[in-house]
């Protein structure tokens, strides 16, 4: 057996070892990037609600809780109107984010609750 035929014997078994580690490389790269794209879209979404809750909060607080604080005799809000408010303020804030997926986040409704109480903790 002369150089020539070994070298190249060596080098097809390289080149066909290599395959699969190179395809399985391909798919790692791709596993990554989409749980890369799918963490990057969801901080952008509750970012977005974030920013979203805090208007809707002002909103509402402005258009129907001076009246309930009207109405109310203390000038504090029952619990009964808070969940009201709540309640309002979380319809709302569907409303303006009907675009997102539904699929992107899981537990939706949790998050829109967390988010409006946030937003009245920082109001206050």
């Amino acid at each position: 057996m002369d150089w020539h035929t070994l070298l190249n014997d060596i080098i097809k078994a390289v080149v066909i070892a290599a395959i699969p580690a190179l395809t399985g490389l391909v798919a790692l790269a791709f596993s990554w990037l989409r749980e890369y794209a799918k963490t990057h879209i969801q901080n952008a979404i509750l970012q977005r609600i974030t920013n979203e809750a805090f208007e809707v909060v002002l909103a509402v607080g402005q258009a129907i809780g001076d009246d309930f604080k009207k109405a109310a005799a203390d000038g504090k809000l029952s619990e009964d109107e808070k969940a009201t408010l709540k309640t309002r303020a979380i319809n709302a804030l569907k409303l303006r984010l009907i675009d997102i997926p539904k699929h992107l986040l899981p537990n939706l409704e949790t998050r829109l609750s967390e988010a409006i109480e946030a937003a009245v903790a920082k109001k206050k």
